[in-house]
């Protein structure tokens, strides 16, 4: 799938109905797990631009947004040797995403945009140019002048992430991360977590929070507590529960579905196997939320609806 244009941001869902108070009692951390390996240039780019009807919609919550990636694959236990993003760090600056609705919509974009997406600078160059760009515009494209704006010049140019996608570890370790008092599995062999690495997710996990996690990824799932093939996410499910609190998952991933008699999968671009996209379905399913086809049959595959679905969760966690 080649990306050409902006989604168009959808309007904004009506909380109209929703009393004051009720709002005002929603404590939300909301964590986006982002898969920035080179094949996912279009999704990020798509989630970045419609994150703002999400943001309208959450208007009144008391929210905080972080985002981190996929990339697990270094060692965890030398958090100074640790780019953003890696090992469950959230990345940005500032990381933790707060305040008013205009100033959380410019720094969630900017840390999607500028820090999680892997941008083809040649490809850039050569395709996607838009000289009349005015910083500060609706952008109709994704153009070097508009990430020039946005991010500074060049400063969008990332390395690709890794090629071992692993959500739910990641996901682990960016609530680890975030914890005053991390529960024991933070730190078994398994993760490399030490007590030093206690809070550098610092203020991010409030006490009185309910936690939702949304995970963007054509890839699905290869996380290190699992055994290949292992397609039961049971061990992450435990995992999460010693945090004691109210988790909820979404995913965006790979078009599987799933009948009595077959396993099917669909618009397989990035390689997922079923395991692994089954992983992610079943955990966002039991723990009450919902996952989407990133991927979607319309005679060719296109990209599915990303402001959809951002409607869907954003209606989703605040009934």
């Amino acid at each position: 799938m080649q990306l050409l244009s902006f989604f168009s941001l959808l309007s904004c869902i009506d909380l109209s109905k929703q009393t004051e108070e009720t709002e005002q009692d929603i404590v939300l951390d909301v964590l986006f797990v982002i898969d920035n390996s080179a094949s996912m240039v279009e999704e990020t780019s798509a989630l970045g631009l419609h994150v703002a009807s999400f943001l309208s919609s959450l208007d009144g919550v008391d929210l905080q947004l972080g985002i981190t990636t996929t990339s697990v694959d270094i060692s965890v236990g030398a958090t100074a040797g640790l780019d953003p993003g890696e090992a469950g760090l959230l990345l940005g600056t500032p990381s933790i995403i707060t305040g008013t609705k205009s100033q959380a919509q410019e720094n969630i974009q900017r840390n999607l945009l500028c820090d999680s997406v892997y941008w083809d600078s040649e490809m850039m160059a050569l395709e996607n140019q838009d000289v009349d760009y005015v910083c500060g515009e609706e952008p109709e494209f994704i153009s070097v002048q508009y990430l020039d704006c946005l991010c500074g010049v060049n400063e969008w140019e990332n390395t690709p992430g890794s090629g071992q996608e692993e959500p739910l570890e990641a996901a682990l370790l960016a609530l680890c991360r975030g914890s005053d008092d991390p529960p024991e599995v933070c730190y078994d062999e398994i993760s490399g977590f030490a007590s030093s690495e206690s809070e550098t997710n610092e203020g991010f996990i409030r006490e009185d929070s309910d936690v939702v996690v949304i995970f963007l990824g054509d890839e699905g799932d290869s996380s290190r507590r699992l055994n290949h093939g292992d397609a039961d996410p049971s061990i992450y499910e435990t995992a999460f529960e010693q945090f004691g609190k109210s988790i909820t998952f979404f995913g965006m991933g790979p078009n599987i579905e799933v009948a009595d008699t077959a396993t099917t999968m669909r618009c397989n671009d990035g390689g997922a196997t079923e395991y692994g996209a089954l992983r992610i379905k079943k955990l966002s399913n039991r723990s009450g939320g919902s996952y989407f086809p990133l991927a979607v049959e319309e005679g060719d595959c296109v990209l599915g609806p990303i402001g959809d679905y951002l409607d869907d969760i954003s209606d989703s966690i605040t009934d």
